[in-house]
Order: C-alpha cells, then sequence, then structure tokens
C-alpha cells in the first residue's frame, strides 16, 4: 500500500457541533497527511453545519435529512473517493499517529481488509483507561460477537479498504443496536481482520449518553438481538460450523433469560 494513498475519513452526526469539532481536529492533527475528511449532517438542528462553517475547515460537509447513524455513515462512504474508509463517530477523537499506523499495517499485510486498533475509554471526562476488550474480538475471523455485552470492534478504530463495501454492502440501516457487529460479521466472510495492539483513538463515554438509552429499553435491545442473530444466519448463506450453532445457542439462551426477567 503506497503512503501517499487518499484516505476517506467518514464522521456522522447529529446535534453535536462541539464535540464534532474535537474530532475534526483530531483528524486534522494526523501525522498521515493525505485525508478526505467528510462530516454528514444527518439533520441536526442545532447550527452544526453553519457551526463548522464558520471555522473554514479543510472538511467536506453533506447534508442529509435525519435517517440514524447507519443512514449518515453509509451516505458519507458512497460520497467517499479514497480507496480506504476510516470511520469516526463525532463524540470521539483520535491520537495523531492513528491512520499513519494503520496505514504501515495495510502496507505489511496487503491481503488484509480491516484493521482495528485498541482504545482509550473516557468515563464523564475523566478515568482515561484502556478499554482492552477489543482485544477479545479474533484478529482474522470473526465468530458471533457477545452483543449482548459488548461491541467488540468499536467502529471509530477501523480503516477498511473501500472495495469490500462493494462486495458486502454498507450499514444495515433496519438495526438500531450493533448494526456495526453486523457489518464487521459480513466483512469477515469476505476476508480477514488484523488488529494494532495500541490504543489510538478515545471514546468518550457519558452515562446519561444518548446512545446509552437504547440498551435501557430493554425490549427494544432484545428484539433488535434477535433480528442481528437471524441476520448472522441468513448472511452466512451456508450451514453453520457448530462453534457458531454453539455462539447462535447460548445468544438465544441470554437473550431468552433476559426476556423472562423483562415478564
Amino acid at each position: 500500500m503506497k503512503k501517499d494513498l487518499l484516505i476517506s475519513v467518514v464522521i456522522p452526526t447529529f446535534n453535536r457541533k462541539e464535540k464534532t469539532l474535537r474530532a475534526i481536529n483530531s483528524v486534522l492533527d494526523q501525522d498521515y497527511k493525505n485525508l478526505e475528511i467528510i462530516l454528514v449532517d444527518d439533520g441536526s438542528t442545532d447550527g452544526t453545519a453553519e457551526f463548522l462553517s464558520e471555522k473554514e475547515l479543510p472538511i467536506k460537509v453533506i447534508k442529509k435529512t435525519n435517517g440514524g447513524v447507519s443512514s449518515a455513515r453509509n451516505f458519507g462512504i458512497k460520497n467517499a473517493t479514497g480507496k480506504y474508509i476510516a470511520l469516526l463517530d463525532s463524540d470521539d477523537t483520535w491520537l495523531p499517529e492513528k491512520i499513519r499506523k494503520q496505514v504501515d499495517c495495510f502496507s505489511n499485510n496487503p491481503n488484509i481488509c480491516l484493521i482495528y486498533t485498541d482504545q482509550y475509554l473516557n468515563i464523564d471526562g475523566k478515568n482515561l483507561e484502556q478499554t482492552r476488550f477489543q482485544r477479545n474480538a479474533p484478529n482474522k475471523r470473526m465468530s458471533l460477537p457477545g452483543f449482548v455485552d459488548f461491541t467488540p470492534i468499536h467502529t471509530s478504530t477501523v480503516l477498511i479498504k473501500k472495495e469490500v463495501f462493494d462486495a458486502v454492502g454498507l450499514f444495515n440501516e433496519n438495526l438500531k443496536i450493533h448494526e456495526d457487529s453486523e457489518l464487521w460479521n459480513r466483512i469477515s466472510d469476505y476476508g480477514e481482520f488484523t488488529f494494532v495492539e495500541e490504543p489510538l483513538s478515545v471514546y468518550y463515554w457519558e452515562s446519561d449518553a444518548e446512545h446509552i438509552t437504547a440498551t435501557k429499553n430493554k425490549k427494544k435491545f432484545l428484539k433488535n438481538g434477535r433480528i442481528y442473530i437471524d441476520l448472522y444466519i441468513k448472511n452466512k448463506n451456508r450451514e453453520l460450523t457448530d462453534e457458531e450453532k454453539k455462539a447462535v445457542e447460548d445468544s438465544l439462551k441470554i437473550i431468552s433469560e433476559m426476556e423472562e426477567k423483562e415478564l
């Protein structure tokens, strides 16, 4: 992989103008400079696009009607011109060497289709620490992720060959929870992953944040869990291995136990 290739960075946002600026600045601070920054304003009502325009940043802002994070990510990917796609949530940030180290990793592993990294966790603006749970995701192939407890690969850590999306499709816009894990599963059947064992992004967790309210709505969460498993089986388009069957069985058991507690 040539180190001067264009990398497209897709940042979806909705009513997070200050946090979005923080995210954008972390991209501008990258020591790999051949970057196309695509900000997808998913129908913000807080003047996000206007706020960023005043900053005169070297970014491409695309406005669309509100359709959710998957819709915004997909819109950005479709408008990207780079051969590699990096995804960054608008409330997260990157360390300056993040893209360069992933590009180096691609150069040494040309057959890999997706590279992810470890990350730091920032809880309510403090307690910065390494998350470590990223390491639980397989380096080469993904089995069914433990979606009930965590997403094994966080979206803001990945760098993906754009051709992969042409082969397996984009984010499933019908899934409201763990749409990223569902996509990683499809990609894992297409090609191999690898892992940079360094925290190169920061995941900001706010205890009252909007993005965790879905997990509090247990019925919605459990419904999406069953949809997720159905998609996992359907997308394999083959007989599941014994390991995969057990993973599905164990996941359905967890969901059933959670549903019984809700009754």
